[in-house]
């Protein structure tokens, strides 16, 4: 007898597709699954299950029916059960999205990973909200945190580099969730969870930075999202390395308590790092949690979380506005150490104020802050003549109104004398003494 379990499933499903094509009253049903950039289409029976289905996708994919997640094929609110049949959904997705590894794949990366986390301790998921802002985090400075981290760099390699190191760039460091990518918010694919100008931001960044990602998460997460938001495979920019959570290490401070944060160090000890000389004065770290800068306060920038993708991707353009700022200050060639990135925003408004932008990059930062006091006086600057005229058109219609209100006073004022001077003329002389005569009885 040959054969396991999976292929008894496999030829009961093959019985159960041969039955319902045999059944006349049975209709069927082509569904396009998007696996990445690829795109599959489906034939199956309405009347078969979401087990079924999932077993016609892996003879597609390699993809096992336990490694498949379509988050938005759903019944009512829930995602549907293995159970439920096709035709109990309702009205299908244009495209039913497809997430998952091939069994070979999934292997290879659990094989890693397990290996990785062997030489580091658990680290939380970087989920949660960071709500003590004007803490001032001390932690660089402790030697037992020092000491901590040099163990971290003997013990925690971590992955090799995608890519080489290029000579004369900087060091841009980016965290995922809430970041790069909304995680929380349910979507059809991953693109409409990818906060607005990524790709662009990355394009514009790789021309003066190597990029390394880093997430405080597992490293499965790590390259599984990149992969699906099209970072790794983008034509106009390569990802230096990626980084997960086993490269943390955990701190404490008396307002925080306990927490892990990502050190630069680990970075800037790796071989790869070494070789270009990446530290401090050359390194920019984004994430949208504070605390993750603890052991590099100097170095990192505290990006606006990028949450409910679906209602705010209208109106989130931080990466936009970024990329001009990392841009001034590598071409600059400032050290990064007398930055003060809590104030990046003054730094391109004061770039602009000195004419260090081009003519593309200034009509974008004023559109991003027209009512900030600089763009407000360039403006003024650039038209002073018309500025002048209006501000001189204005004094002469004030004055005019003045000059008329004026008149109309004066008018009102002649006009009564003269109405009492005609009224008195008209009156009999014994008038004069019946006056005189009330007023001195008053």
């Amino acid at each position: 007898m040959s054969g396991g379990v999976d292929d008894i499933d496999v030829d009961i499903d093959d019985h159960r597709d041969h039955r319902n094509n045999n059944n006349m009253n049975d209709s069927t049903t082509t569904i396009e699954i998007k696996h990445g950039k690829a795109s599959i289409h489906i034939e199956i029976s309405k009347r078969s299950t979401i087990r079924e289905l999932k077993r016609k996708i892996e003879r597609e994919t390699g993809i096992e029916p336990m490694n498949q997640k379509m988050p938005n094929l759903k019944l009512g609110k829930h995602l549907a059960p293995d159970e439920a049949s096709i035709e109990s959904l309702g009205k299908l997705p244009n495209k039913v999205m497809l997430l998952g590894k091939s069994t070979k794949d999934v292997t290879e990366l659990k094989n890693l990973e397990k290996e990785m986390l062997e030489k580091a301790p658990e680290i939380l998921d970087d989920f949660e909200s960071d709500v003590l802002d004007s803490e001032p985090l001390l932690c660089y400075a402790d030697p037992v945190y020092v000491a901590r981290l040099a163990a971290r760099v003997e013990k925690y390699k971590g992955l090799s580099p995608l890519n080489e190191t290029r000579e004369g760039k900087k060091l841009l460091v980016l965290d995922i969730d809430y970041t790069l990518f909304d995680h929380r918010t349910p979507g059809e694919n991953a693109q409409e969870l990818a906060r607005p100008y990524l790709h662009d931001f990355l394009s514009s960044a790789y021309k003066r930075y190597d990029i390394v990602i880093w997430s405080a998460t597992s490293m499965l997460w790590v390259k599984t999202k990149m992969q699906e938001l099209g970072v790794l495979s983008h034509p106009s920019y390569k990802i230096l390395a990626l980084v997960d959570s086993g490269s943390m290490i955990t701190v404490q401070t008396k307002e925080r308590g306990i927490f892990n944060c990502k050190p630069l160090g680990w970075i800037w000890a790796q071989p790869w790092s070494q070789e270009r000389g990446y530290d401090s004065s050359n390194t920019i770290m984004f994430d949208d949690l504070r605390r993750n800068f603890a052991m590099n306060p100097s170095s990192g920038l505290k990006i606006k979380p990028f949450r409910n993708a679906h209602t705010s991707r209208a109106t989130d353009n931080e990466l936009k506005k970024l990329k001009v700022y990392v841009d001034i200050i590598a071409r600059e060639n400032v050290d990064f150490k007398t930055l003060d990135h809590k104030k990046w925003e003054r730094y391109v408004l004061k770039a602009l104020k000195e004419g260090k932008l081009s003519e593309n990059e200034a009509k974008e930062v004023k559109s991003f802050w027209p009512n900030s006091t600089v763009v407000r006086e360039l403006l003024a600057n650039q038209q002073p003549g018309a500025v002048a005229a209006q501000t001189g058109n204005q004094q002469q219609q004030q004055q005019q109104q003045q000059q008329q209100q004026q008149e109309q006073r004066e008018e009102t004022e002649d006009g009564g004398q003269r109405q009492q001077q005609q009224k008195q003329q008209q009156q009999p002389s014994g008038g004069g003494e019946k006056r005189s005569g009330g007023r001195d009885e008053q």
